[in-house]
């Protein structure tokens, strides 16, 4: 990832999730801090890499607890 500003197309590729699952993260405020630059939505380097943390505390802690499930799989409406 050498760029410093990802585009959704761009983002959903490195993280491995399609545009609908980034969209329904993003409703659910779970998904990097993005912004709009007149119609585009980009996300910064720096919020992939502290997205990518947080679903690693949340994975981290999860497992401590018992408990499975993600972020993601909460997105997408799963339990």
């Amino acid at each position: 990832m050498d760029k410093e500003l990802l585009t959704v197309a761009e983002f959903c590729k490195a993280a491995s999730i399609g545009r609908a699952t980034f969209y329904n993260l993003k409703q659910a405020g779970k998904a990097p801090v993005s912004v709009k630059v007149g119609r585009r939505t980009l996300i910064s380097r720096g919020a992939f890499e502290a997205w990518i943390k947080e679903l690693e505390t949340a994975s981290a802690n999860d497992n401590r607890n018992g408990i499975t499930g993600g972020a993601i799989k909460q997105a997408r409406g799963r339990k």
